[in-house]
């Protein structure tokens, strides 16, 4: 009896964000950065694929990395549901093209979704992969239902916690109940926005690490703080959330009035540059 060979782990990430104001020039994800055009050949270079705009799209993850002014970054989803359909089509056609470097006329393709989406993100979603990439098959499955599933189980009560919705729902039969759906507005954003107000209300300064640039001197290599007053309010707070996210993944956490320098040392440790 042949197996069929298949991979366990998805090959490709990219985060959450994507779009611009006219004129600007941006980076996607789910996550997009815009800042000002610069030379007269950076619409033309644009996707080809993605909707027109006089915006340049920069996507992944390194991409935000880079430190341009003016830049602005936006999420394409918000509580779990799509809010930017424009960013989210130019993440989608950048993901079949670019990076998997398919063609999606070639392919059947599975959409996961959210238990807690509408009927109108169905549809335009559809509308989407069938008339601008000519998909021959078209298959959307709830993300609870793909859960149970991957835990070898058609019946489970599934439990969700991520960065912008928290929810659990029962999944009978391959089939999610959302009607039993019950939901919770704690989220790791949350979660993230309450620990670096924390911090702030105790008078720790974190900076992200696209704030430090590392020189190096006589006495060894040094963190030299950048002026990134020019910079966003997006984009600072995009890297703060990264920052946070980072500091509770190493387990810094112990935030309060204690007087140890034990924690305040380890605080310190998270918010120093990668």
């Amino acid at each position: 009896m042949r197996r069929a060979i298949g991979v366990l782990a998805p090959t490709r990430f990219w985060p959450a964000c994507n779009r611009a104001p006219l004129t600007r020039r941006c980076l996607a994800a789910q996550v997009v950065g815009c800042a000002p055009i610069t030379d007269a050949g950076a619409t033309a270079a644009a996707d080809a694929t993605a909707p027109r705009s006089t915006s340049k799209y920069y996507y992944g993850l390194e991409q935000l990395e880079l430190r341009r002014k003016d830049m602005e970054i936006r999420s394409a989803m918000r509580d779990g549901l799509v809010s930017d359909w424009d960013a989210l089509e130019r993440l989608w056609s950048h993901v079949l093209h670019t990076e998997l470097r398919v063609d999606p006329q070639q392919h059947p393709l599975m959409l996961s979704e959210p238990v807690h989406t509408t009927a109108e993100i169905r549809e335009r979603s559809a509308s989407v992969f069938f008339e601008k990439h000519g998909v021959p098959a078209l298959f959307m499955s709830k993300s609870a239902v793909l859960t149970a599933f991957a835990a070898g189980r058609s019946t489970a009560l599934v439990f969700k916690s991520g960065g912008g919705h928290t929810y659990a729902v029962p999944v009978h039969d391959g089939f999610a109940f959302t009607p039993k759906l019950l939901s919770a507005p704690t989220t790791g954003g949350s979660v993230s926005a309450q620990l670096l107000e924390a911090l702030n209300q105790r008078g720790d300064i974190l900076k992200p690490r696209t704030a430090v640039v590392k020189q190096a001197t006589s006495g060894g290599d040094q963190f030299v703080d950048l002026d990134i007053s020019s910079f966003t309010r997006s984009y600072r707070d995009f890297w703060m959330g990264e920052l946070a996210h980072d500091m509770k993944a190493s387990g810094c956490l112990r935030v309060g009035p204690e007087s140890s320098t034990g924690a305040d040392k380890s605080v310190r440790q998270c918010a120093r540059p990668a």
